[in-house]
């Protein structure tokens, strides 16, 4: 399939995605979303152990998100409730919906673009489930990161749809359906973070760009500073 982008011919496109050069296990030792897997695992190990992933004392002082206390200061719970699961049904399919997207992102957009896409979506998932959610619901879970990275997918549609086209097949169909019927038809899950994650996936994959970008001096400093003004914002309204 052949591509026609003005001047270079649309050889831009082709460094939009890494493919590994080998099937070796030691390439998953590199992968950021292997990384963020094995943290998840271990942090459900610890809550086994320490009370169990759906006592919700336990996930309360473990670090998860509770609304009122967000509000009071402890702002570092829209971190930490990301790591964190509820039950196993939780953290499995939780897990198969961020391998299947998380590995083909990073292919996309470099290491450390996803992983600054990872954190941010979570932490703007869980800023609008904070400010529209119910004050003592508690709250844990990476679907808002999962969902922003499906929303930084979804920016490579609205970027190169043709690509878009061509690359993206059942895998990432499959992945989105769980993760809207986990939102909508099971009750006791927060949309609001899965929304807010999917907007700030798409925000921040346009504030970075691709590597492709780096060709013409890399990320524009000024979306940067609209998405993490924009979160810093909703931030300071949460805390005020």
């Amino acid at each position: 399939m052949s591509f026609n982008d003005g001047e270079n011919g649309g050889k831009d496109r082709y460094k939009l995605i890494r493919f590994p050069r080998s099937n070796s296990p030691l390439n998953y030792l590199k992968s950021p979303t292997i990384s963020i897997l094995v943290l998840n695992v271990l942090a459900f190990i610890m809550l086994e152990i320490f009370g169990g992933s759906e006592d919700l004392n336990t996930l309360v002082v473990a670090g998860a998100k509770v609304n009122i206390l967000v509000q009071h200061g402890q702002w570092w719970r829209l971190f930490t409730a990301m790591f964190l699961h509820y039950g196993l049904l939780h953290i499995a399919l939780n897990s198969y919906s961020l391998y299947n997207l998380g590995t083909f992102a990073e292919r996309i957009y470099g290491g450390w673009r996803f992983v600054v896409m990872y954190i941010t979506s979570g932490l703007a998932g869980n800023l609008l489930s904070t400010m529209f959610g119910q004050p003592y619901v508690v709250g844990v879970g990476a679907s808002g990161a999962i969902f922003g990275i499906a929303g930084s997918i979804l920016y490579l549609g609205v970027r190169r749809p043709e690509l878009f086209k061509y690359i993206i097949g059942s895998r990432f169909i499959t992945a989105i359906a769980i993760n809207l019927v986990i939102s909508f038809t099971i009750p006791g899950i927060d949309a609001w973070a899965h929304i807010g994650g999917l907007a700030g996936g798409f925000a921040i994959a346009w504030a970075l760009g691709t590597p492709a970008d780096d060709m013409y001096g890399g990320p524009a400093w000024w979306k940067g500073a609209i998405v993490f003004g924009a979160l810093g914002l909703m931030l300071a309204y949460i805390l005020a």
